[in-house]
């Protein structure tokens, strides 16, 4: 078993760093690191055994790769030079370009981003949506094809 400080999905700065490669925060947007998705993307690998081993993996060697770069590691970095690293990252480890879609789906579903957008973060009919009566005739037509 990986050591927690050996852990790269323990490490908040890069996973934070990572995240923020993906979505970055820009003048009316916040970023996936930014808005602090670490936790719930640690939670979601954490938990699958398909996925833990190949993203700790990637996300070790993204670790390495920015040493390399920079003491400070890969959150030190730019975010062009996380986007290069990163870029290389994902050729070596396709697991983490898995990843790409599950963090952008719940970016997008996050209360701050939906209001940074103009959205009401929140259910999508807070007041209830009115369904139409439903017209009997093609109801009996439903239910004489059931026979």
């Amino acid at each position: 078993m990986t050591e927690p400080q050996n852990d790269p999905l323990a490490d908040d700065a890069l996973l934070a760093a990572f995240l923020d490669t993906l979505i970055p925060p820009s003048d009316a947007m916040p970023g996936a690191g930014t808005l602090g998705m670490g936790s719930a993307v640690r939670a979601q690998v954490s938990g699958n055994a398909m996925l833990s081993a190949p993203v700790s993996a990637a996300l070790a060697g993204l670790r390495e790769a920015g040493l390399e770069r920079d003491p400070g590691g890969f959150a030190a970095l730019d975010l062009d030079a996380r986007e290069e690293l990163l870029k290389g990252i994902m050729k070596q480890h396709p697991a983490l370009g898995m990843m790409q879609m599950a963090v952008f789906a719940g970016y997008y579903q996050r209360p701050e981003t939906l209001e940074a957008l103009g959205q009401p973060a929140g259910a999508p009919f807070p007041k209830g949506n009115t369904i139409e009566p439903t017209d009997p005739e093609l109801l009996a037509k439903l239910e004489a094809r059931k026979r």
